[in-house]
């Protein structure tokens, strides 16, 4: 769980209090106080709750308020740490104090001291785990294609149109069209997989699944992976 490992714990309050709160040369130590505290605690906080919609399968927008309470108490006894954290950075600032530039990563990575004792991280693993036996079950691989696949399905609806020159023709058939996607979510291609035998029903099936599929929400369980769905388009009169 990377809300409770302590390097991440590190990367979560330089990048939500550092510039705020120390590189600010006019700040009163209770500011900097309150400003290091809230945004440490907020960071493992979105740390934990990001975990949880990625383990469950879900969007981290969707987790309820209820939910989202759970959350913080499991991680609530890692908060110590923060004012343990807040000391060590605010004395080292004050050794500095003509360049609040003065904090460093590599200060804070010393400080061992401030994180968590074995037993409460153990603690707090059992109750992480409890909650995530009670969290949605995160879907296969395969059920998201699936669940991928039939969106573009059902949005090639929206963009489906029969060439007027072959309805006039009296042309008809079905295509299969292959849609290749990559780690990043982003649609590499679209190929013909299967001929309607009529080229501008081809290219018609072509136009459809491409902007159905750019338009298709991608599951989260689909993310960082390649993969690659065939969508079935048929024109009959």
């Amino acid at each position: 769980m990377r809300a409770i490992e302590y390097d991440v714990l590190l990367l979560l309050i330089i990048a939500s209090v550092a510039t705020h709160a120390i590189a600010d040369d006019g700040a009163s130590r209770e500011e900097f106080d309150r400003s290091f505290v809230v945004g440490c605690q907020q960071g493992i906080l979105e740390s934990a709750v990001r975990d949880y919609a990625k383990l469950s399968g879900i969007e981290s927008s969707s987790i309820s308020p209820k939910v989202r309470e759970e959350i913080r108490l499991v991680v609530a006894p890692v908060f110590p740490s923060c004012l343990c954290l807040r000391d060590k950075a605010a004395a080292q600032s004050g050794r500095k104090p003509e360049t609040g530039a003065g904090f460093s990563v590599e200060f804070l990575a010393r400080s061992k001291e401030c994180a968590p004792d074995v037993e409460t991280l153990a603690n707090i693993r059992r109750r992480w785990q409890r909650l995530m036996q009670k969290a949605p079950l995160a879907q296969t691989q395969g059920e998201s294609e699936r669940q991928f696949r039939m969106a573009v399905i059902v949005a090639t609806r929206t963009f489906k149109r029969y060439p007027k020159e072959a309805a006039q023709q009296g042309l008809q058939g079905k295509a299969s069209i292959r849609v290749s996607v990559n780690e990043y979510g982003k649609i590499m291609s679209c190929e013909l997989k299967v001929s309607t035998g009529h080229e501008i029903l081809d290219t018609a099936a072509l136009d459809m699944v491409k902007n159905a599929a750019a338009s298709a929400q991608i599951p989260n369980a689909l993310r960082g992976k390649e993969f690659a769905v065939d969508i079935p388009v048929s024109f009959v009169r």
